[in-house]
């Protein structure tokens, strides 16, 4: 489960001014994630050899992309780890 993603969409709401009342004032610039953050998730649940199926706890559950980047150690492509 990601967090808040840098989307194009999202990126354009924060220019126009809109993105705090439709997300509750959520912070994006600092907090947010690239959609790569999640992709390396991805790839990291995929190397069966580096401990992300166990943590996960298999299938069907329900994981967050910051908490598997910690316990894996990889970094958004800005090298941040929200």
């Amino acid at each position: 489960y990601p967090g808040v993603v840098r989307t194009e969409g999202n990126i354009q709401a924060l220019r126009a001014g809109t993105w705090e009342e439709a997300t509750g004032g959520m912070d994006l610039e600092n907090n947010g994630e690239t959609v790569r953050f999640s992709g390396r998730a991805v790839v990291h649940l995929m190397d069966s050899t580096n401990g992300s199926l166990e943590w996960i706890g298999g299938s069907g559950k329900v994981g967050v992309v910051a908490e598997l980047a910690k316990f894996v150690g990889f970094e958004d492509e800005d090298g941040r780890r929200p």
